[in-house]
């Protein structure tokens, strides 16, 4: 494992479990809450709908930006464009401009999708250069 700094490498599982706890928290209760201001069932559907919006450009377009970028600089942007559309989401909650939810949604989870996609092909080329057998836990 020469070259490889474990302590680096496990502050990126660390931040990544977090992102993902996080998003997971806000995709559930987003919806839930638009409910309660809204009343709406159909437009709570709507914004769980998001999520499959969100994988399906991801699938599309994810492979391509991922190959053509830097895996660090692609997250790093995702992460930061991220946090502007959360703030975004929750300035539209707050001024009820609920018809910008559904766009802002897509787009923040379409990012966290290519951030996803983007950390798996850095994981895997990390393991694959620096030979680590993680089913050893060394």
């Amino acid at each position: 494992m020469i070259g490889l700094n474990l302590k680096n490498y496990n502050r990126i599982i660390i931040i990544d479990t977090v992102n993902t706890f996080g998003t997971a928290v806000t995709w559930t209760g987003l919806p839930i809450f638009a409910l309660h201001l809204t009343g709406s069932d159909i437009y709570t559907g709507v914004l769980y709908l998001t999520g499959t919006i969100a994988g399906i450009l991801t699938q599309l377009f994810g492979g391509y930006l991922v190959d053509k970028y830097s895996r660090k600089q692609l997250i790093s942007w995702c992460l930061f464009t991220n946090f502007v559309m959360m703030l975004t989401l929750f300035t539209c909650i707050q001024t009820r401009t609920f018809f910008l939810l559904f766009p802002v949604m897509t787009l923040s989870q379409s990012l966290g999708a290519l951030t996803y996609l983007s950390q798996e092909v850095w994981y895997k080329e990390m393991i694959e250069h620096h030979k680590l057998d993680l089913t050893q836990g060394q």
